[in-house]
C-alpha cells in the first residue's frame, strides 16, 4: 500500500471521528484545528525521539555497515535550537484570535 493511500485512509478516519463527535458549528469554529494539533504533536514526538538517539541517521547506519557515510549536514536539534526565537515569534503572531 502506498503512503498516499494510507494518508488518505487516516485523514478520512480522523474526519469521520470529528464529524461524529462535534457539531458542524463546532467543527467550523475550532474542530478543524485538531488534526493540525495531532500532526504537530506527532512531529514533536519524532523530534524528541530522534534527538534522544532513538532513530539512527543515514550517517550512523552507513558507519555501522562500513560504507562511505553521506556528506554531513547540520543536526535538526541544532537548527531548531538556533532558530527557536524565530519559531516562537511566528507561532505567537499566528495564534488564533
Amino acid at each position: 500500500m502506498q503512503a498516499t493511500s494510507v494518508g488518505s485512509v487516516l485523514a478520512n478516519g480522523v474526519a469521520a471521528i470529528l464529524f461524529a463527535v462535534l457539531d458542524p458549528i463546532e467543527i467550523c469554529e475550532y474542530g478543524w484545528r485538531y488534526p493540525f494539533l495531532g500532526g504537530g504533536l506527532t512531529a514533536l514526538l519524532v523530534c524528541v525521539v530522534r534527538c534522544a538517539g532513538g532513530l539512527k541517521t543515514k550517517t550512523e547506519t552507513a558507519r555501522a555497515s562500513g560504507a562511505e557515510p553521506p556528506k554531513p549536514r547540520k543536526n535538526f536539534c541544532t537548527i531548531l535550537g538556533s532558530n527557536l526565537g524565530i519559531i516562537l515569534r511566528i507561532v505567537l503572531v499566528c495564534r488564533p484570535l
